[in-house]
C-alpha cells in the first residue's frame, strides 16, 4: 500500500514538473512568435526558487536586504525574473523602464487587483503614486 501512495506522489510531483515545463516552453514559443526575447530567469536549485528565498532571509540579519537582487542584476542584467513560488515577479532596475512605467507609459502599466489590494502594500505606500492605478493614480 505504501508504495502505491509514492507512486501517487511521486505522479502529482512529475505531473506538476510537466506543467511547469510546458508553461515555460509556451512562453518562449510565445516570445519566438512576436519577435521579442524573454526577461532574464532567475535559477534557484529548489522549486519555487525556494532557495533563493531562504538565502535572503538568512542574509538579512547581516546585510542589506535588497543585496541578493543587486547580485543577481549584475550577473543577469538589469531587467529579470526571479518567479518565486512560480509566480513571475518581474524587477528592473533599468532608468529608461522605470520613467516608462512611472511617467510615460503609465496607464499600460496596471499593477492589479492583488497589489493594489495588498496590506502590506497599503499599510507601506498608502494610497500615493507608487501604489495607484488609473484614476486614483490621476
Amino acid at each position: 500500500m505504501a508504495f502505491v501512495g509514492g507512486g501517487l506522489v511521486c505522479s502529482a510531483s512529475g505531473f506538476a514538473a510537466y506543467v511547469l515545463a510546458d508553461e515555460i516552453i509556451l512562453q518562449q514559443r510565445k516570445a519566438t512568435r512576436l519577435g521579442v526575447r524573454l526577461i532574464s530567469r532567475v535559477q534557484g536549485k529548489w522549486p519555487g526558487n525556494l532557495g533563493k528565498i531562504v538565502n535572503i532571509v538568512l542574509r538579512s540579519d547581516n546585510e542589506y536586504l535588497g543585496r541578493l537582487m543587486l547580485d543577481e542584476i549584475k550577473e543577469l542584467g538589469p531587467t529579470l525574473n526571479f518567479c518565486f513560488f512560480w509566480e513571475d515577479d518581474i524587477l528592473t532596475a533599468e532608468p529608461q523602464h522605470i520613467k516608462t512605467i512611472l511617467a510615460t507609459d503609465f496607464h499600460n502599466c496596471v499593477k492589479g487587483a492583488k497589489f493594489r489590494h495588498s496590506e502590506a502594500n497599503d499599510s507601506v505606500l498608502g494610497t500615493g503614486v507608487f501604489n495607484a492605478d488609473g484614476e486614483t493614480w490621476k
